[in-house]
């Protein structure tokens, strides 16, 4: 929907790109656990997934289209420090996250325990920002309050345990664990040689896993 509303403008302003604004580790979205696959894991924004819109849109509009994706290689931590390299940290509580934004009231703007709130928490945590994310703006605070829901368990549980995977990884196993993910990342991603591409996917989730472990010391520390 929002890649088909910003190809519409675009064409009406006779401008050839648009742009998305993702992190890489959520635009690869490789699974946490083995009911996360296919059809229950987001491609949003995956490379494969900008790559046949590319395609779409190009046939529609009868010229080249491109698909910007400038944060591909870069983690949450890593565009929320940029936030704070341009010290805008009080925007950071005004934008949203949350992926069940249907359920949010006036009171809150996210919920707290979905994945992408989860997420959010973490990387701000991470880039040692999390001050400017606690005005209330969660309806459930995982840091404190008692989680009782297993649901609720299991997301933060995955994505921890996903990120400590990708610290055990070194290259080898990195490709012979996700071979398939791989092969449906390496071809769309812009590169010549295989194993460069596959060597900076690795180096991201590495990144991600260092931030994930920086915040929970973090974590640990300050509740």
């Amino acid at each position: 929907l929002y890649s088909a509303i910003a190809f519409a403008i675009a064409s009406a302003y006779s401008k050839e790109s648009i742009f998305f604004y993702e992190n890489g580790i959520t635009s690869l979205n490789i699974p946490k656990t083995q009911d996360m696959m296919n059809a229950r894991a987001s491609r949003t924004t995956h490379p494969k997934t900008h790559f046949l819109l590319k395609k779409l849109f190009g046939l529609i509009a009868n010229r080249p289209f491109e698909i910007c994706h400038p944060f591909l290689f870069k983690t949450k931590a890593d565009v929320v420090k940029i936030i704070g390299l341009y010290n805008r940290q009080n925007l950071i509580d005004s934008s949203v996250s949350c992926s069940t934004t249907f359920l949010t009231t006036k009171t809150f703007t996210h919920c707290g325990w979905c994945s992408q709130c989860v997420d959010r928490r973490f990387a701000m945590y991470a880039s040692e920002l999390e001050d400017y994310d606690e005005s209330g703006i969660y309806e459930f605070n995982f840091l404190k309050d008692e989680i009782i829901d297993n649901s609720i368990k299991k997301v933060i549980v995955d994505y921890i345990r996903l990120a400590d995977r990708f610290n055990k990884f070194n290259l080898n196993s990195f490709y012979y664990e996700l071979l398939y993910e791989l092969s449906e990342i390496e071809p769309y991603i812009e590169g010549i040689k295989e194993n460069e591409k596959i060597e900076k996917i690795f180096q991201l989730c590495k990144n991600h896993s260092k931030d994930i472990s920086h915040s929970i010391q973090r974590m640990r520390l300050k509740h």
